[in-house]
């Protein structure tokens, strides 16, 4: 069953977050402060990265860095490298 946040407004736009994805995004959220109460600001962004990546892992959930991303041009695929 879909949840919805307190105060939302009723609206043909609003996408509703099922259980298991508020579950997620609560883990993601209080990785990221777990991260930064022991890191603190100030760092390279790769550092913050690879150390949620290792929060999230030790959850259980999948977690993949960096990937490239597709781009269509001119009907020739190439992936753009983000690292």
């Amino acid at each position: 069953m879909p949840l919805r946040r307190k105060g939302a407004k009723n609206s043909d736009m609003e996408k509703l977050l099922s259980i298991e994805e508020e579950k997620i995004g609560k883990q993601i959220v209080n990785a990221s402060f777990i991260v930064h109460k022991a890191l603190g600001p100030g760092l390279l962004e790769k550092v913050y990265e690879v150390c949620l990546s290792h929060e999230l892992r030790k959850l259980g959930l999948a977690v993949e860095r960096q990937l490239d991303i597709p781009i269509i041009k001119d009907g020739i695929r190439r992936y753009v490298n983000t690292k």
